[in-house]
């Protein structure tokens, strides 16, 4: 790894194949028999095995090797982390992987004689032992219980693709390192750095404060820092250049930190860090003031520094300090809540059991009803005022609001609009005190859309808007319709953020309702018609049913991303049964409570 805090280094091969073992760190020595790769081989042979690799090291942001490479060889990580980059379905390219100390990359390649698929980059100073073609096929016709690993290796992970499965080890990108960068302000990174510290350490991790004044040591002085350390956070220091840029490459993750009352920077602070910012994640935290009503100034912030997270932290407030470390530390806990009309009043009752619980909401997230449920927990009502504002919205005001010549809808929307306005003004999401998503579905494209930024209430015009019961949102010439039609229980979006656990509540149902009538046979087609008057469907009720129907499928896809799942039993609700309201809050608040008496709740509250 590079000395001190000098500018970004080319890349270096510091030991070759072959050398003498006083080459080596003794710690190389140490790695290598913790590897599945080399399970069964004979300790004494470790020795004459380090002696076949070569010893490098990259700085942070360098390629190690590029999508459509030939593979020639076979790295193993032994210090930093290496992230992969392949390009997705829109032609960007987006980080598929992270790969860790004591993992393996460009394996397949190599064997395979493929070309590389993706681009991998070091996220941070790191240090590989490389191993070539030859190599390891001289290695392994020494030892052919290595390839075998190899095999069982690749085998594994192939299956875990299959069945939708993620690797924790690999897929994981829990932050050993932070790098805290101040904006403008100097000496804000020494108040959260440290107020981050206690936080992490307050959660049982060793935690080791950095600062400009370990500049001079050595990598393998750094290497040991972190080697005993859950977390090292390094505090970058603009009066000093060379030690930030030291901090940069150091870092797993950026945390930029700016109080929101001042004026984000015109040029982005990592505009001349070198190219790691462009590939490391980078979040944003903002400190309010302790009163605060919401985080204003946030939305502004986040479009002038693009960063991967947002976090909002109120001047004193520990909670948000403690969210923060949690989201960092891979132990946030994420809420997820379900589309379903009327019996989304559950969604309701689950909150206040889990908040009894002492169970911490850290991010939110949701469909149609759920969206606007996980919107209110985000803006920070309090148990009491978030269900007073939903019967207020829902059960005293009709949402649906007046019918309309059905051009294109039964109802205007207005009336739902007006709620929506009412209740979150004029509120961004980035202005949320906590992390927020809702889901929409695009029928121009006919895609989902993952909506994290604007106006809320805009947002959630959209994903409540149920094809054939309310106007569909147009933006820039393309259709938004309710979320619902697309992904009615966004858990999977939930998990990909890989933040920590996901707690999902799903209230829907494999019936919505059923038919009155026997059959067509002995029936006129327009038999049905008469079945609302006696408890049957009615027209809205079989449009909100076909709008969202089609989801299912996804919707059991993305329940097995669900850490802990509740279900309140509240199939005998029709979705626009409002006036049921207090039955639907009591029984998600019966069963949440039940069901959070019988596990152990250590992995949601630790």
């Amino acid at each position: 790894m590079p000395q001190g805090a000098g500018t970004q280094q080319p890349l270096k091969r510091p030991r070759t194949r072959g050398a003498g073992l006083e080459a080596y760190p003794d710690r190389l020595l140490e790695i290598l028999p913790k590897l599945a790769l080399f399970r069964g081989v004979n300790p004494k042979d470790f020795p004459k095995i380090l002696r076949d690799f070569e010893w490098l090291s990259i700085p942070g942001g360098w390629t190690l090797m590029s999508k459509g490479e030939e593979g020639q060889s076979l790295y193993v990580i032994t210090a930093g982390s290496v992230g992969m980059w392949v390009e997705g379905a829109d032609g960007a390219d987006r980080m598929a992987a992270q790969f860790v100390p004591g993992q393996t990359v460009g394996e397949l390649a190599m064997l395979s004689g493929e070309r590389r698929i993706g681009t991998l980059i070091a996220l941070r100073d790191t240090e590989l032992l490389r191993l070539s073609a030859e190599g390891f096929h001289e290695l392994t016709a020494r030892y052919p219980v290595i390839l075998e690993n190899l095999a069982k290796l690749l085998s594994k992970r192939l299956h875990e693709v299959m069945r939708g499965e993620r690797n924790i080890e690999e897929w994981r990108s829990v932050p050993k390192t932070i790098a805290v960068v101040p904006v403008a302000e100097a000496g804000i990174e020494l108040e959260i750095g440290e107020r981050l510290g206690l936080a992490l350490a307050a959660m049982g991790g060793r935690v080791r404060l950095l600062d400009h004044q370990s500049k001079d040591q050595s990598s393998e002085w750094f290497y040991n820092v972190e080697t005993h350390h859950e977390h090292v956070i390094y505090l970058a220091d603009q009066a000093h250049d060379g030690w930030t840029k030291l901090c940069l490459r150091q870092a797993d993750r950026i945390l930029l930190v700016g109080h929101a009352s001042s004026a984000p920077p015109v040029e982005h602070p990592l505009a001349h860090a070198g190219s790691h910012s462009s590939r490391g994640f980078i979040e944003l935290a903002l400190l309010h003031g302790g009163g605060a009503a919401k985080a204003d100034g946030a939305a502004t912030w986040e479009s002038a520094i693009g960063a991967d997270y947002l976090h909002n932290i109120r001047h004193g407030n520990e909670a948000d300090m403690k969210r923060m470390a949690r989201h960092l530390s891979g132990r946030a806990v994420g809420l997820v809540l379900a589309g379903g009309g009327a019996r989304g009043f559950a969604h309701i009752g689950v909150i206040r059991a889990l908040r009894e619980a002492g169970v911490p909401i850290d991010h939110t997230g949701g469909t149609s009803i759920g969206g606007i449920v996980a919107a209110g927990v985000a803006c920070g009502w309090s148990a009491q005022e978030l269900e007073e504002r939903m019967h207020e919205s829902f059960v005293k005001t009709n949402p649906l609001g007046r019918l309309t010549f059905p051009s294109i809808s039964l109802f205007t929307g207005g009336r739902i609009q007006k709620l929506l306005q009412r209740n979150f003004g004029d509120l961004c999401i980035e202005e949320l005190w906590l992390p927020y998503f809702c889901v929409i579905s695009n029928l121009t494209t006919g895609h989902e859309i993952v909506q994290r930024r604007g106006r809320l209430w805009r947002a959630l015009r959209a994903s409540v808007a149920i094809p054939g019961i309310a106007p569909p949102v147009v933006k820039d010439g393309e259709v938004l319709v309710d979320g619902a039609v697309m992904n009615n229980f966004p858990a999977d979006v939930m998990a990909e953020m890989r933040r920590g656990c996901v707690i999902g509540v799903d209230v829907e149902t494999h019936r919505a309702f059923t038919g009155l009538t026997k059959g067509w046979e002995d029936n006129p087609p327009w038999g049905i018609l008469g079945e609302e008057a006696r408890g049957g469907p009615n027209i809205i009720s079989l449009l909100m049913r076909a709008g969202t129907v089609n989801s299912e499928a996804q919707t059991k896809a993305s329940r097995e991303h669900a850490d802990l799942l509740f279900e309140p039993p509240v199939q005998d609700i029709a979705i626009r049964d409002w006036g049921e309201f207090r039955r639907v809050v009591d029984a998600g608040y019966a069963h949440a409570s039940e069901k959070l008496n019988e596990i152990d709740l250590a992995r949601f509250t630790g």
